[in-house]
């Protein structure tokens, strides 16, 4: 599989040390953010505690000082963080509790998430930032073909103190037919840019039928959009939606006005046993 790039580097390299991040200068910033995205202040218990805050620099410090290292992002001035890493991950996030999802609930075992061509961490490590730390209620899984970007990832988890997340080293369409990942998550999440049917025949393997796929979009997603339309045949044949229920499609703002979508689709059967094909099958080949 080609390696997923995520949404807001878009193959961006960072191009020189940045200056280290310091409380001084990122508490505020956030406020600032957190103030400025409705959908993060309507849920301040979640989204404005000191812990979660605390939590959020560590990640942002540890982007900051391994960017160059890991080839992470030049997505580096504080503000930026804030908002293209940190609110982009985290308004999805309060979307898909307004929409029930049970993150961060005790359920009796835990709700399990996968996120798939993680990178940097991003929604992974915000999410269990500022979800309850707690193995028994929350598990959530990295996925990536690139050990020193997980190798970042587990670097950083343990930086923020996040006891809930884990990684997995392997490309999406391999481990997708590996027991104990094939449809064993509640809830995948894709924030990589990859059309819609690329996504959707990576991810949805890995969704437990009743879960979700959440794929976080830069492009804004409308019903008629080409990118949409184009993946409806793919979400039918791999047990995504139904009959009557297609995806449904959140649309947000950053702080600085950038739009973005969350495109969510329930899973209502199994998918068939042949998806994922070859990454060159689904790239050259779309699901029609």
């Amino acid at each position: 599989m080609a390696e997923l790039t995520h949404e807001p580097a878009e193959g961006a390299k960072s191009a020189g040390t940045p200056e280290p991040l310091t409380r001084e200068v990122f508490l505020p910033l956030w406020r600032e953010t957190l103030a400025a995205s409705p959908e993060l202040a309507a849920k301040p218990e979640i989204f404005s505690s000191d812990e979660a805050a605390e939590k959020l620099f560590r990640i942002a410090e540890r982007l900051t000082a391994n960017a160059r290292r890991f080839n992470l992002t030049s997505i580096l001035a504080p503000r930026d963080i804030a908002e293209k890493h940190l609110a982009d991950s985290l308004v999805p996030l309060s979307i898909l509790l307004d929409c029930g999802l049970p993150l961060g609930e005790d359920l009796g075992e835990p709700y399990t998430v996968l996120d798939v061509g993680t990178g940097a961490g991003f929604p992974l490590l915000p999410w269990a930032a500022v979800l309850p730390d707690d193995p028994e209620i929350l598990s959530f899984t990295g996925l990536d073909a690139t050990g020193k970007k997980l190798a970042h990832v587990r670097e950083s988890a343990e930086y923020a103190g996040l006891r809930t997340v884990r990684t997995v080293q392997g490309r999406a369409e391999d481990c997708a037919r590996k027991p104990g990942m094939r449809e064993a998550f509640d809830l995948v999440t894709a924030r990589a840019v990859a059309p819609l049917p690329v996504l959707a025949e990576l991810c949805a393997p890995f969704v437990k039928p009743g879960g979700f796929f959440a794929a976080l979009k830069s492009v804004p997603q409308t019903e008629e959009d080409g990118e949409l339309g184009a993946a409806r045949p793919a979400f039918k044949k791999l047990g995504l939606g139904g009959q009557s229920s297609g995806p449904e499609i959140f649309r947000f703002a950053l702080p600085n006005g950038d739009p973005r979508s969350l495109v969510l689709c329930k899973k209502r059967g199994l998918t068939p046993r042949e998806y994922p094909r070859r990454w060159a099958e689904i790239t050259k080949r779309p699901i029609v």
